[in-house]
């Protein structure tokens, strides 16, 4: 029975449509993985170094073994791999901007690749291809993932997403620094969840999102940040290859990350567990040390891209 009166709710702006209407909606990208893993029953995954260790709670989860495969300086697969029955190979659409080499790749292993596109929010494949989405590493929700593929949907238990949102309410009241512990904590408690249906908040939320206008923003971000810092860039980027990205991939020295978090531009580590590896391949290591990823989203223009341009050159 509907509910009528009381206190208010959270105001948002009316239902539009999702980006990805086809897709099964979770609870996170690594959940989402997941479930493709329980659906194959698949007894192997390839997977490359260079990523991110929450990538291996599905695998631990569901007894599914793993191998690494190392990475090139473009970011592809370094030596390509023949897959047997019962094997997958999952791949990174690294930062919005590898679209050209993942539909080779889908040429090549075609329902036996999985795209993670958790940094290519915008990317989109043939609907048989699995693809996995991450929203909150794009948009201001706390939770949440896209699973597309020729998989069925499950009767699922929903997720319950109010006790994660403080940092995001306490950003629009203060700094993130404030609220960065808040942040980790909410982050480290999608650790081992179960796999669920997407929460009814992050649902809505998503819904109201107006992706065309943040998609030309990012774009037109990138392509500020590209063309002042390509020349110092180590990391080559086809600028015919790109999705809508999630950052700017600024291949360079690592010390300029302490600079930029002194002038309060936030860079991350893509990610310092891969150290971790026994073995690890130098240009993974070198990826690891020195790949700075610099904001672009939606919240900024081109006065803060310039900001950036002018702070890395003043120093180097």
């Amino acid at each position: 029975m509907k509910e009528i009166g009381g206190y208010f709710s959270l105001e948002l702006p009316e239902r539009k449509n999702h980006f990805h209407m086809q897709a099964i909606q979770l609870n996170s990208a690594r959940n989402a993985f997941e479930y493709i893993l329980k659906h194959t029953k698949v007894n192997t995954v390839y997977i490359p170094y260079y990523n991110c260790d929450v990538m291996l709670e599905p695998l631990l989860k569901t007894f599914t073994s793993y191998k690494y495969y190392a990475i090139n300086d473009s970011l592809e697969i370094e030596k390509l791999i023949s897959l047997k029955d019962n094997e997958l190979i999952l791949y990174i659409n690294y930062f919005g901007i590898k679209n050209q080499y993942v539909e080779k790749l889908i040429k090549r292993y075609q329902e036996k690749l999985i795209i993670d596109n958790s940094q290519a929010f915008f990317a989109k494949f043939e609907k048989h291809i699995y693809a996995i989405y991450s929203p909150r590493k794009f948009f201001g929700v706390s939770d949440g993932g896209y699973l597309v593929g020729n998989i069925e949907e499950n009767s699922l238990e929903q997720d319950f997403s109010a006790k994660r949102m403080n940092h995001l309410i306490g950003r629009l009241d203060s700094d993130a620094e404030k609220y960065y512990d808040t942040y980790k904590k909410n982050d480290n408690s999608l650790k081992m969840q179960d796999i669920k249906k997407m929460s009814t908040t992050t649902e809505y939320i998503l819904s109201t999102i107006d992706y065309k206008n943040i998609a030309k923003k990012r774009k037109e971000n990138f392509m500020y940040l590209h063309d002042n810092l390509k020349m110092m860039n180590s990391l080559r980027i086809d600028e015919d290859s790109l999705s809508i990205p999630m950052i700017y991939p600024f291949l360079f020295k690592e010390e300029l990350k302490k600079i930029l978090i002194e002038n309060k531009i936030y860079v991350a580590t893509y990610w310092p567990n891969i150290l971790e590896i026994q073995d690890i391949p130098k240009n993974e290591q070198n990826l690891t040390k020195n790949l700075i990823p610099l904001p672009l989203d939606q919240r900024y223009n081109l006065d803060d891209m310039k900001r950036i341009v002018q702070i890395i050159k003043e120093n180097f």
